[in-house]
């Protein structure tokens, strides 16, 4: 089995506790559907900065959680030894997205434009998530500009030209380039 890199892969998760006496695994999947994960032959386990492989011997649902086994991990204290630890898979495993959804790490370098000013406000330079929501974030005048990254401001993504068109509410640019010292009277 070939080791992505970790810039090829996807934060699937983490594990949360150890499951039983057999090496059992407690895991938490950071997605939107579950059930499209439900088998995976195999998952990428970070120990000391790099990617592990793991092959998958079972995986089922607990609640919003998943029991994993994973071959070679058959004690609770090989088990107890992977709490906390983050899960990856490569990106070639995400599933394939409606013409109007995207993942986020798709549109880094895409085009910023308002639709209401078609005005370019710059490229995604990257994702900043928030308790509320994402948040795309870009570079304006020499200022950090962070745009919600929510479908009622989305109007249209060009995947040919790199572009994403937003309708942005009307002073939401200006807020990020007035003077700070304005800001703050």
């Amino acid at each position: 089995m070939m080791i992505p890199e970790k810039e090829d892969c996807f934060e699937l998760g983490m594990i949360r506790q150890t499951h039983g006496l057999k090496g059992g695994l407690t895991a938490h999947f950071d997605v939107d559907y579950l059930e499209e994960y439900l088998d995976i032959e195999s998952v990428f386990i970070e120990l000391e900065h790099e990617l592990v492989p793991y092959f998958v011997k079972e995986i089922r649902l607990k609640g919003k959680d998943v029991i994993l086994h994973l071959e070679e991990i058959d004690t609770v204290e090989k088990a107890r030894a992977l709490r906390g630890r983050k899960l990856y898979l490569p990106l070639s495993e995400l599933p394939v997205l409606d013409e109007d959804y995207f993942y986020y790490h798709e549109i880094l370098g895409f085009e910023i434009i308002d639709n209401r000013t078609n005005q370019t406000i710059g490229k995604v330079e990257s994702i900043v998530e928030m308790p509320a929501q994402f948040l795309a974030q870009t570079t304006m005048e020499g200022k950090e500009v962070l745009i919600p990254l929510v479908k009622s401001f989305i109007d249209k993504i060009d995947n040919a030209c790199q572009q994403i068109f937003f309708n942005l509410p009307e002073g939401l640019i200006e807020v990020y380039l007035q003077d700070s010292t304005k800001r703050e009277r």
